[in-house]
């Protein structure tokens, strides 16, 4: 996959082995502020190259991705 998309990516677990994984682009989109915050930082504490986004509804993801495609959706 050369895009993927974390839905509900929470701290950003899943994230980080994605990087591991060496998948080029990353997309993390919680609903939740604060958890977004950590993810963001343990991306960075960890060199994990991703884009992290909020949002509170799933009809946000075209404004988000701004039509861009992805290969593959996590939803965990």
């Amino acid at each position: 996959f050369k895009t993927v998309l974390d839905f509900g990516c929470g701290d950003g677990r899943h994230l980080e082995m994605m990087s591991k994984a060496k998948i080029p682009h990353i997309i993390g989109v919680d609903y939740n502020k604060s958890v977004l915050q950590i993810a963001k930082n343990r991306c960075n504490e960890n060199g994990v190259k991703c884009e992290v986004f909020q949002s509170g509804e799933v009809l946000n993801l075209n404004e988000i991705l701004g039509g861009e495609k992805v290969d593959c959706v996590v939803c965990w």
